[in-house]
């Protein structure tokens, strides 16, 4: 199965009001939400890719629409800002392995281009599947805490992906500048 991860932007609109609106979905995020409300999110993801959060639509070869959004984004932790990684897809889409190769894909891209550190995943305690993604993928376990999702309270299982050390990454940063000039 080929899967491609394409930049989230502003005709995503559809595609996260109608994810929003999916109740198996949203069924580890909280509740559904309306037009208005999933609006907000993609103004939200919108003003956070401005601010080089990564969010992507995830295809499926011969699928008739997309199957999800990816991202790797900003979340306030322990008073400070952690990368964390998440996605949604739809029900036809999921138990398929289509979340596993995209975050493998996502990983993969973050650790090429040395964007980030480390990367956090909190997944629902009780999403199996998500948790074993990221355990699959190397993330080290660090505990339980309490999140939300949105305004909707979350008891989630914390993830960490060590990518690069913080050293080569302000390295790698610095090379990609002289680089470019």
């Amino acid at each position: 199965m080929g899967i491609e991860l394409r930049p989230y932007g502003a005709e995503d609109l559809a595609l996260t009001a109608a994810l929003e609106a999916d109740p198996e979905a949203k069924s580890r995020l909280g509740r559904t939400v309306g037009v208005e409300e999933a609006a907000r999110i993609h103004a939200k993801r919108m003003a956070g890719v401005a601010a080089g959060d990564w969010y992507f639509t995830i295809h499926v070869d011969g699928a008739p629409h997309p199957a999800g959004i990816i991202a790797i984004f900003r979340t306030p932790w322990e008073g400070g800002i952690v990368h964390e990684v998440g996605s949604m897809l739809f029900p036809e889409f999921q138990a398929q392995g289509v979340a596993a190769e995209a975050f493998r894909m996502l990983v993969e891209r973050g650790r090429a281009e040395g964007r980030f550190t480390e990367i956090h995943g909190f997944a629902d305690v009780r999403n199996g599947p998500s948790n074993g993604i990221v355990r699959r993928l190397g993330f080290e376990l660090l505990g339980q805490c309490d999140m939300d999702y949105e305004g909707r309270p979350i008891h989630c299982n914390h993830w960490r992906l060590r990518i690069m050390p913080e050293s080569d990454a302000g390295r790698r940063k610095s090379d990609t500048v002289h680089d470019s000039e």
